[in-house]
């Protein structure tokens, strides 16, 4: 289950909307191959991966240095539950903090910088709340903490394709399918030291 959980003000940007993109314009190109196919199927030219978050929490915040903020629960099966931290820079550029020794071993399809450290999460949650805090240093060097509550809806929203807002555009392509999602009630954070809006 996707579930997304939006905290601020002014979010038309990032909320649900039409299609990710315009129709392609039909061009006309050839191929020459050298050579006999390798395989007997068609090789695409990317690589597809795919993950399930449990919990998706969006912050966005007036921080100088950072638009915005995730936090994911990823259910790992027979493993215990891995949160990661997504911070996204003002130029757009997502970095992850998570508690991994070999964080660059994990989907290491996805380019994007990361770190390894300590991320301590104390979650209540159920099917019609969230009610998370959590705390960890980013990959500035700088602590940060969330206190994060919001009310489930009992259904999916009506537009179910989530905007990616150009976030590590250059690295990766990004669909998302929010299965529900919903504002908080109240959320504080901490940045260094600061408490940004």
């Amino acid at each position: 289950m996707i579930l997304l959980l939006f905290a601020a003000c002014g979010l038309k940007g990032v909320l649900p909307s039409g299609p990710v993109t315009e129709p392609l314009a039909r061009e006309e190109r050839s191929v020459a191959y050298r050579g006999d196919p390798l395989v007997p199927f068609p090789v695409l030219p990317f690589q597809v991966f795919g993950l399930r978050y449990a919990i998706d929490l969006v912050v966005v915040t007036d921080n100088p240095r950072w638009e915005m903020h995730e936090y994911a629960r990823i259910d790992l099966g027979d493993r215990a539950p891995l949160w990661v931290a997504q911070d996204t820079d003002r130029s757009g550029v997502q970095t992850i903090v998570a508690d991994l020794a070999d964080i660059d071993s994990w989907v290491p399809e996805v380019p994007v910088p990361r770190s390894a450290g300590p991320l301590s999460v104390d979650e209540r949650w159920d099917d019609r709340r969230v009610d998370v805090d959590l705390s960890y240093t980013n990959v500035a060097g700088e602590p940060v903490r969330l206190t994060f509550d919001a009310k489930l809806p009992d259904h999916p929203p009506n537009k179910r394709n989530g905007n990616t807002m150009g976030h590590s555009k250059d690295v990766v392509a990004a669909v998302l399918d929010l299965e529900r999602q919903a504002r908080a009630k109240h959320v504080e954070m901490w940045i260094g030291g600061e408490k940004p809006k």
